[in-house]
């Protein structure tokens, strides 16, 4: 047993995974168009993924919602209203999910400069809020444009370049 209380060799395997495995094995995944085990780690705890995710994950969740569906086409009058008053709570919990991501970013010097956390996360939060019910020229089910709206509008904005 290891101090991690793993046994060694199961340390063992993550720690050769981590650094890409073997010489040999790394380029056969390569040349096979496989992603190396570190680099689907890397892209795991990418805070671009992670937001990628939670947009793609809540819009579907809105226009997939039968109930909301439904009281939008018969109760609009109701439900409208209420929506737009109420987003306030809806705000919060989204910076609640992005702040730790934001604050990573922080802590590795991945955000602009002069960039200050709490008014990042405000300014993401806000623009993924608006695109979850309006998505207007994106389509938020294909992975590809929901990285590059991410990456080039909501994150670009606040990250560095090389990001």
């Amino acid at each position: 047993m290891t101090q991690s209380n793993l046994p060694v060799t199961l340390a063992d395997h993550v720690e050769k995974a981590l650094a890409g495995g073997s010489e040999q094995a790394r380029a056969r995944h390569v040349a096979s168009g496989k992603h190396l085990v570190r680099d689907r780690l890397a892209r795991f705890f990418d805070a671009g993924t992670l937001v990628e995710d939670g947009l793609m994950f809540a819009r579907t969740s809105v226009r997939d919602h039968e109930v909301l569906q439904k009281m939008l086409i018969t109760e609009p009058e109701t439900l409208l209203p209420l929506m737009t008053t109420q987003s306030h709570q809806t705000l919060q919990w989204i910076q609640l999910y992005l702040r730790p991501f934001v604050e990573r970013e922080a802590v590795a010097g991945r955000l602009r400069p002069g960039v200050e956390v709490d008014p990042a996360v405000d300014y993401v939060a806000r623009m993924i809020l608006s695109l979850i019910s309006s998505p207007g020229r994106w389509n938020l089910d294909d992975r590809a444009e929901v990285e590059t709206l991410v990456r080039g509008e909501l994150l670009g904005g606040i990250m560095r370049e090389e990001f």
